[in-house]
């Protein structure tokens, strides 16, 4: 439900944002579908199949849909207008694994969606808020700093290129401990072994 939630706002948002600045209006509609690409990709329930420590079901089938999509993209794009394709065939993929999941959520795990207790969500935003913020803070710094360069800059500026590139090279890094992050800290604390 607070996925969700965020998702309505930050739609919003991107909304807002696209029709304030003609650059971007020009693209509404790859900007609504990668939106809806990533954000049907963050309701993937892998947290709890980290939780559960069985990720490699998750993993292999995500990976496999995402890999059959990607495919598609190189099947299909063949001209630069064709760009759409990519951020379809991403949230098509994304979309597939999510029913996958939830299919096998459901059935197997026998885990149901049940209905909320009277102020539960506003409570557990109101709680679980300070990690959202420090979690967000960064992110937000590294996306504005990108955008605003490409607002101040003319296109094609290399420099604005380089920062790209070497941010997104800082960003691969970091996202290459999240996974070992992830796995190991179910473990660490149905264990207790924090060695």
């Amino acid at each position: 439900y607070a996925k969700g939630l965020l998702t309505g706002l930050s739609l919003v948002v991107l909304i807002g944002i696209c029709y304030a600045i003609p650059m971007l209006r020009h693209d509404f509609l790859l900007y609504i579908l990668t939106f809806a690409s990533v954000a049907v990709s963050a309701f993937l329930p892998d947290f709890l199949y980290r939780g559960l420590e069985t990720m490699k079901r998750i993993t292999i089938r995500t990976v496999a849909i995402q890999a059959f999509f990607v495919g598609m993209i190189f099947l299909f794009l063949k001209t630069p207008q064709q760009y759409y394709f990519v951020p379809l065939f991403t949230l098509i993929g994304n979309a597939v694994a999510l029913i996958l999941a939830q299919r096998h959520v459901s059935r197997s795990l026998k885990i149901k969606f049940v209905p909320l207790e009277k102020g539960y969500l506003k409570h557990t935003i109101r709680e679980s808020s300070p990690f959202f913020f420090s979690r967000i803070a960064a992110t937000v710094y590294q996306v504005t700093n990108t955008f605003f360069l490409g607002l101040m800059y003319t296109p094609g500026n290399v420099n604005v290129g380089m920062y790209v590139a070497s941010d997104r090279l800082v960003g691969t890094a970091k996202t290459a401990f999240s996974p070992i992050a992830d796995s190991l800290y179910p473990y660490m604390v149905k264990n207790r072994d924090f060695r």
